[in-house]
């Protein structure tokens, strides 16, 4: 069971799980970004398959000039990864929903669910993202022949992206004009 939750001071809007806190009520978020962290303990149920380590985080970037959509989530892929000192990432197969660009990519340390909504008439990318940390899960991500044998976790987090992207809304669109 997902929940809507206003983003940018009201400007926009998504939906997120329970048990997800504004981690700038625990210390200093950028401007351009929102990020929740996960504020479950074990033993919590809320029966959507997440764990008790996830963070989600919705970037507002300078839209990057690339020959598609698809090679824009790569490279904004790739600096994320970069940006967190990855030396090297594997980016899955891309999928589409609602019009936006959609992967998992990770690392020898996490799983990042990545989505790219690019918003052309203000010249923005929305770049959300769901880190499922934990060394496991990117060895079973490697062996997987396709997203449907992910970890439970991975799925979940990567379900948890689809929604939020299908469920995103530009509420005040003076937010891209400042």
């Amino acid at each position: 069971m997902t929940e809507f939750v206003s983003l940018y001071g009201g400007a926009l809007r998504t939906v997120l799980p329970p048990g997800f806190i504004d981690a700038s009520s625990l210390r200093e978020v950028p401007d351009t970004q929102e990020v929740f962290v996960n504020a479950r303990k074990d033993g919590d149920q809320y029966g959507d398959g997440l764990g008790i380590d996830e963070s989600i985080t919705v970037d507002l970037l300078e839209r990057v000039d690339a020959f598609n959509d698809a090679q824009a989530l790569k490279v904004h892929v790739e600096e994320i990864f970069e940006l967190s000192g990855s030396k090297k990432c594997e980016i899955g197969p891309i999928e589409v929903v609602d019009g936006s660009q959609t992967c998992i990519a990770y690392d020898s340390q996490i799983v990042l669910c990545v989505g790219l909504i690019r918003l052309v008439q203000h010249e923005t990318d929305v770049v959300l993202t769901v880190n499922v940390p934990g060394r496991e899960a990117p060895i079973r991500l490697q062996q997987s022949q396709g997203y449907k044998e992910l970890p439970q976790n991975v799925k979940s987090a990567y379900r948890l992206l689809k929604s939020m992207i299908k469920h995103f809304q530009v509420l005040d669109s003076s937010l891209f004009s400042q």
